[in-house]
């Protein structure tokens, strides 16, 4: 193993939205694999597990996933070597990113 999750060390944070892979789009019927193995690994393999789903939150502000995940890594602050205040100058008025800080 490569050590990329790692339970005593890893926050993993995922979106539970889905977008379906062509091969499940191809199967007569109903094609759609099960996600529950996936999400029950993720939860087991890491330290703590987030998930949510980014996609409703960027359409309701009218945004993009990358904001909410933007929004999310800075939820976990304790995790990451900057305090949640620093991201959230990035949404600032003088800002590059300030175009939908309701996503964040």
């Amino acid at each position: 193993m490569r050590g990329l999750v790692t339970p005593d060390r890893t926050t993993m944070i995922t979106s539970t939205h889905r977008m379906l892979a062509m091969s499940e789009k191809t199967v007569p019927g109903n094609g759609v694999t099960d996600s529950r193995p996936v999400i029950e690994q993720g939860q087991a393999q890491s330290k703590r597990y987030i998930a949510f789903d980014m996609e409703q939150i960027a359409v309701d502000s009218g945004s993009v996933i990358s904001a909410s995940l933007f929004g999310a890594l800075a939820g976990v602050s304790p995790v990451l070597p900057f305090p949640r205040e620093v991201l959230r100058k990035l949404y600032g008025p003088e800002s590059w990113c300030r175009a939908q800080p309701q996503s964040f």
